[in-house]
């Protein structure tokens, strides 16, 4: 019912809040005069639907068998499936006739074995009575908005706008046991790690353990650690790519 109403409101539910009640009020009176007016063209005091049922039933009762016990109770036999019928109780057990409202074909063949109107044992829901109770609260109309009388309360206004703490979240909150798309890996998990004298960062916890370079100089990188941002010896300083997980790819000394 909720989705029926959301896409019935589609048109006035991205308005402001006055104009989408104004159509709503709108959509909800002239729902109410089609359909008072629809329930006067019915030719019989039941609804079309209803009768469209009942007589489908009435066709498929004519190829029933009765057994009376003499009081409420019927069996009623309809091709290889036997059902019990209580006219007193207006219950069958094939429960077509408690969940609709509307005699099923064995309690009409049940019906017509004493002469009785199945169509009186149709439930008030369907009669033109009750439909017209059900829409015989009118909406009146209303004048223009530029004619309402103005109100003397004070004028509601909404809060100020405040930046909230912390940084906004860029992405949404996934529900609970939301599933990730798959092909895309997760950062999760990685740490990034800057070493002292290192013009670049590495990922993992532990740093990698010093190199000593046969000049004798104890460096995490060849050139790192000199002052001059040099090799010691005199060679230049080696990029980053000469690193290999964390190991000299090449000797400078």
């Amino acid at each position: 019912m909720a989705e029926s109403f959301n896409a019935w409101i589609l048109g006035p539910r991205n308005k402001t809040i006055v104009t989408m009640l104004e159509e709503i009020r709108v959509k909800v009176m002239s729902r109410v005069s089609k359909s008072r007016a629809f329930a006067e063209t019915w030719t019989d005091g039941i609804s079309p639907m209803a009768m469209m049922v009942f007589n489908t039933n009435v066709t498929r009762s004519m190829q029933c068998n009765i057994e009376w016990n003499g009081d409420d109770g019927f069996e009623v036999l309809e091709g290889v499936y036997k059902h019990t019928v209580n006219l007193g109780q207006q219950k069958c057990s094939c429960r077509s006739w408690e969940l609709k409202g509307i005699p099923c074909a064995h309690g009409i063949a049940a019906m017509n074995h004493l002469n009785m109107d199945a169509s009186q044992a149709i439930s008030s829901w369907y009669r033109k009575e009750t439909y017209l109770k059900t829409y015989s609260h009118f909406i009146q109309p209303v004048p223009n908005m530029e004619m309402w009388p103005e109100s003397r309360n004070p004028m509601v206004e909404p809060p100020e706008a405040r930046q909230m703490s912390g940084r906004p979240p860029e992405n949404r909150r996934r529900e609970i046991g939301e599933v990730r798309k798959a092909g895309k890996l997760p950062r999760m998990g990685t740490v990034m790690t800057w070493i002292d004298g290192v013009d670049f960062m590495i990922s993992g916890r532990k740093a990698p353990r010093k190199f000593k370079a046969d000049c004798g100089w104890d460096w995490l990188v060849c050139g790192a650690t000199s002052p001059d941002g040099g090799c010691p010896t005199g060679m230049a300083a080696m990029p980053p790519e000469a690193i290999v997980k964390g190991r000299l790819k090449y000797q400078c000394c």
